[in-house]
């Protein structure tokens, strides 16, 4: 049984707070039109103006795509609306990315300006993170993320809170309930007046399983039942139909409590202050050769920081902020007699000035940061820590009309050790306005330190790791075709992204000769690839729209060269990168009715170094459909949507001998009061 998810007392707090804050509010309805209008898509968004880079590619969701996520983890997002490749381990267990074929800690994830990677291994698991946490989202893809720090090979994930409230008092409500079993429920509130621009406090607690549909529980009298939810692995592996037929069911248990207080004063200049706390327990799915289940993790963390920014007396901007992040994590194995706990701290401060000049066609921007993080677990046989310091200075010129310039240097310091110059170098060049043409350039030089993980587990076995670096190229197009249709409500773009990544000295865990996993520098690695995105939306009528994404992924990440005699790694394409990937989704709406539908190809995969055939994960084909409406009954709006994910109840695996789930339904519900 798990343990008692939350003291009573606190459960009690809650309770009254969210009552009080109910009880006092004051709110008015809002018009709501009986269209959806649809956004152009874009690869330009400046939802994050501070965060964004001339001559790269990122990306932000426009608000309707957000309507359809948000009860899931981000990862889902991130599957569905981006190039990236989410490694799954199953049902309530982690989830990690790979962007542009790199390795899921070459993704540096940061929730409002802090980074949120694990001091430990240096990933972060994105089926902890649900799109509720932040309103905004934004990728920058491969050398754009040296605008926010070093070391995303692939890229950065940026998470940041923006609720939108007109009026005093503004109420969210959302709920979830799905044919598995699983419920979410999600409440958040916005008040705004005097000093206070805005403060918001975001509660969810939710329960997922991984187990047969309510369908399968009405009949599980009858004879000869079959789940649709793991359907592979029932059908193949004894373990996991004996678990089906006994009801024992992997599970999520979580719970998280946002808060941000957003403070305006015109002599002391404007603060924000916010925290996360987060808790987790889950029951861990086995795999297909697992004897029997038992492991099972717990996750705690909590993360905070204050924001500080003031206009100075000479025009410019100062900015500064201090964090302080906290995180917990315990993982049981019983059958090999493992009960670890691991406890991880960074404490992490910038600062930054900004400033614009002749007319707003030069803007200078100069950070500087200091990051300390502690960690131990039982491996590292101590406390260990890791100290990075650094500076950046970044200017982005307008010289003509249509032309941009960014250029950008970085200089850091990693416990004591200074590390290369960083440059970064990006254009973008819009060739005339009857001309619908982009072009966009970069260069730049990334350079990451091994994590703790790499450099202290099981110490007395390793070798010292080298950093990895290398330099990073990208050339992208956009293009908008027939514009003269825009005014018939057609909007056609085309975007197409080429890059190159030639990193030295790549970081890779794989098993000795004695079976034992260590990580190990690969002599050097090539990741290369080519993006293809399309969007055509039409506004058919007063009463009807249509929109038509689709998105195609060439990876190819190589194991060039290795230090080792023999290795039958070299040329092979890297573990867990699929080749080929395609996404399309299509939305038709009427009035306030909508219907949208996700398909998702991917191709094969390996899991083994040598691309031996054996360990091939064969493509797949998922889709996802969704039905909903929006409405309005008095002060109360909102949306009702039904969700059925893998509609054609497809057998697959993201990771070797983890099933995933078949199809499935979900109900859900969004009120705003």
């Amino acid at each position: 049984m798990p343990p008692s998810f939350l003291p009573y007392w606190i459960k009690r707090s809650l309770l009254i707070a969210l009552l009080l804050l109910g009880s006092n509010r004051q709110t008015q309805a809002q018009h709501l039109t009986d269209t959806l209008h649809l956004e152009p898509f874009t690869l330009h968004s400046t939802t994050i103006n501070e965060e964004v880079i001339t001559g790269s590619k990122f990306q932000s969701p426009d608000s309707l795509t957000q309507r359809f996520f948000q009860t899931n983890a981000i990862d889902t997002w991130l599957q569905a609306n981006t190039p990236a490749y989410i490694k799954s381990y199953g049902a309530t267990n982690s989830s990690t990315i790979s962007l542009r074929g790199t390795a899921a800690n070459h993704t540096q994830v940061f929730w409002e300006g802090i980074p949120i990677n694990s001091t430990m291994s240096g990933l972060t698991d994105f089926s902890l993170i649900p799109t509720a946490v932040a309103d905004t989202w934004q990728v920058q893809y491969g050398a754009a993320s040296l605008a926010t720090a070093s070391g995303g090979l692939g890229g950065n994930v940026l998470l940041k809170n923006n609720k939108v409230c007109n009026e005093k008092w503004c109420h969210y409500l959302q709920t979830s309930v799905n044919t598995l079993g699983n419920y979410q429920v999600h409440y958040g509130v916005n008040v705004q007046g005097g000093i206070v621009r805005h403060a918001t406090c975001d509660v969810q607690g939710s329960k997922v399983h991984a187990k047969t549909p309510l369908l399968g529980r009405v009949r599980e009298g009858l004879k000869n039942v079959r789940s649709a939810s793991l359907k592979t692995g029932f059908q193949k592996y004894p373990l996991l139909q004996q678990l089906a037929l006994n009801r024992q069911y992997p599970f999520l248990h979580q719970f998280y409590l946002i808060n941000e207080f957003d403070l305006q004063s015109k002599v002391m200049g404007d603060f924000v202050i916010n925290y996360w706390y987060n808790q987790a327990y889950r029951p861990l799915l086995p795999s297909f050769f697992q004897s029997d289940q038992g492991e099972e993790q717990h996750d705690k963390s909590w993360r905070s920081s204050i924001k500080w920014k003031k206009a100075g007396d000479k025009g410019g901007q100062w900015s500064a902020q201090a964090a302080y992040t906290w995180e917990y994590l315990r993982y049981i194995n019983p059958h090999i007699y493992i009960d670890d706990t691991s406890r991880m701290h960074n404490v992490y401060v910038k600062t930054g000035w900004q400033n614009n000049y002749f007319q707003n066609r030069l803007s200078l921007i100069a950070t500087t940061k200091w990051q300390n993080s502690w960690a131990n677990v039982r491996a590292y046989q101590q406390w260990r820590q890791q100290a990075i310091g650094g500076m950046s200075l970044r200017a982005d010129v307008q010289l003509l009309e249509g032309f941009k310039m960014s250029m950008l240097l970085r200089q850091e310091v990693i416990n004591k050790e200074m590390s290369p110059f960083l440059p970064y170098l990006g254009l973008r060049w819009k060739f005339h306005d009857q001309l619908p043409l982009e072009l966009q350039a970069s260069l730049a030089r990334n350079y990451r330190v091994p994590s703790l993980n790499d450099q202290f587990w099981l110490p007395d076995l390793q070798e010292k790791l080298l950093p990895e670096k290398g330099w990073q190229y990208e050339v992208s197009l956009n293009y908008w075709l027939f514009p003269a249709l825009e005014k018939l409500g057609h909007h056609l773009q085309v975007n197409v992204t080429s890059y190159y990544m030639p990193i030295h000295d790549w970081i890779s865990w794989q098993p000795d000769n004695t079976g034992i996993w260590r990580p190990q520098n690969i002599l050097e690695v090539h990741a290369s690839g080519v993006e293809l995105a399309t969007n055509w939306m039409w506004n058919i009528s007063a009463t009807w729209s249509f929109r038509l994404n689709q998105q195609y992924t060439f990876t190819r990440t190589i194991n060039q060269a290795s230090r080792l005699l023999g290795d039958q790694s070299v040329g092979k394409q890297l573990i867990y990168v699929p080749i080929h990937q395609w996404k399309v989704d299509g939305l038709l709406q009427f009035n306030r009715y909508y219907l949208h539908y996700f398909h998702n190809y991917t191709g094969k995969r390996y899991s083994t170094a040598d691309n031996y055939e054996a360990g091939v994960l064969v493509p797949y084909q998922l889709g996802d459909l969704l039905l909903g409406k929006k409405w309005e009954w008095g002060k109360l709006r909102g949306d009702i949507q039904v969700k059925v994910y893998n509609l054609w109840n497809v057998d697959y695996e993201l990771v070797a001998t983890r099933p995933m789930l078949g199809r499935y339904g979900e109900l859900r519900i969004h009120l705003k009061f």
